[in-house]
């Protein structure tokens, strides 16, 4: 009986690390929202996020630290996710696929881009931390589509629903975030990219909730 309760408890102290970490992630990954109190230079309509953490732009240590804290965070909270899903191959695909995006999150922030274009910066020869992020870019957005197809491929009911609503959000706008990013053109890139954040971001604060909810369940 001992080991029960000690195991619930184990179990309990693993689920509370977990949704305070990607709690704590979710605010990280919406650090672009201090654009609005700061004189960035660049439209929130048109600027790609990417642009906020373009070499000479004011600021671009905050946003690059926000970024950053969020992928560290996300990466963190992945061993602990990984003892709380299910021994399925659905939930290990999910836990894999926050880890694969928050790597590609912490390269969108170490390699930057060289200027701001929509700023009206005339970049020179793209170096190649610039063509690594543009890279990153894309399969960034494509990570945050695959982990919720995934995870709508774990949860069951209205959670499924929930999470097939931020996929619904994610194949809308994501080709004209990601890919236009990349084109370079497009008047919405801005608002469309950080509308997927937004989602991306609710997503995870509905797994904070499953994940609680899956733990009273569970509780003896």
């Amino acid at each position: 009986m001992a080991s029960v309760f000690h195991r619930s408890a184990t179990l309990v102290a693993v689920r509370v690390v977990t949704v305070t970490m990607l709690g704590l992630a979710a605010v990280a990954l919406l650090g672009w929202l201090a654009e609005f109190a700061l004189p960035t230079g660049v439209s929130p309509l048109r600027a790609p996020l990417g642009e906020l953490t373009a070499d000479g732009r004011p600021y671009r240590e905050v946003f690059r630290t926000a970024e950053i804290t969020a992928a560290v965070l996300f990466a963190l909270a992945c061993p602990p996710l990984l003892r709380l899903a299910p021994v399925h191959w659905q939930a290990r695909a999910t836990v894999g696929a926050v880890f694969v995006s928050a790597m590609l999150l912490l390269a969108h922030a170490v390699f930057t881009l060289d200027c701001a274009p929509s700023a009206g910066e005339v970049c020179a020869e793209p170096s190649l931390a610039h063509r690594v992020h543009e890279v990153v870019t894309v399969l960034l957005h494509t990570g945050y589509v695959v982990a919720t197809v995934v995870l709508m491929l774990w949860w069951r009911h209205t959670w499924r629903a929930v999470a097939g609503t931020v996929l619904a959000v994610h194949l809308l706008v994501w080709p004209m975030g990601g890919l236009l990013e990349v084109l370079g053109a497009g008047e919405l890139t801005g608002a469309a990219m950080r509308l997927q954040l937004l989602a991306v971001a609710f997503l995870v604060g509905a797994a904070i909730a499953y994940l609680l909810d899956v733990g009273r369940t569970e509780q003896p």
